[in-house]
């Protein structure tokens, strides 16, 4: 998909090839992860080591993507670990939780951002030299939001 995007820009502005590779590791890319894939998990249902399987099929492919845009060119990365996704209104009311957060689905938020960052640390220093990354707890600010609303001006 990006490299469609990489092989319009060197096309369309013909900067060639170099400059645009210069351009891409001068670039920040932020990337955020797909809360509603956590949904499949959130009523509970599940099994912690089906739960756990699922965790690990998206860090692994979400760290593909990852490093495809590294092959790319892609050198600065602002990550977006998953919100809390079970105080999200759809997902409290789905699973019958009006007046609260549901636990499963967040425990499941916070398994994957956990391993994401372990992921993320280990595929950066096995394969991706002069990778920069951040990872923004996205889970943590819609959290404190929730927890302390007063504090949110």
């Amino acid at each position: 998909m990006f490299a469609d995007t990489k092989a319009t820009m060197i096309k369309a502005n013909k900067l060639g090839n170099n400059r645009v590779n210069r351009l891409l590791s001068q670039s920040l890319f932020l990337i955020s992860t797909a809360g509603n894939d956590f949904l499949a998990f959130g009523d509970g249902r599940a099994t912690r080591s089906d739960a756990s399987a699922y965790i690990a099929k998206m860090v692994t492919t979400y760290l593909k993507h990852i490093k495809e845009l590294y092959r790319l060119g892609a050198r600065r990365l602002g990550l977006l670990d998953a919100l809390p996704i079970g105080c999200l209104p759809g997902c409290r009311t789905s699973f019958g939780h009006d007046d609260a957060c549901d636990a499963a689905a967040n425990s499941l938020a916070r398994r994957f951002n956990a391993l994401l960052r372990l992921e993320m640390a280990s595929a950066k220093a096995a394969s991706m030299p002069g990778m920069e990354y951040s990872i923004a707890s996205i889970y943590g600010i819609f959290s404190d939001m929730i927890t302390n609303p007063e504090l949110d001006n």
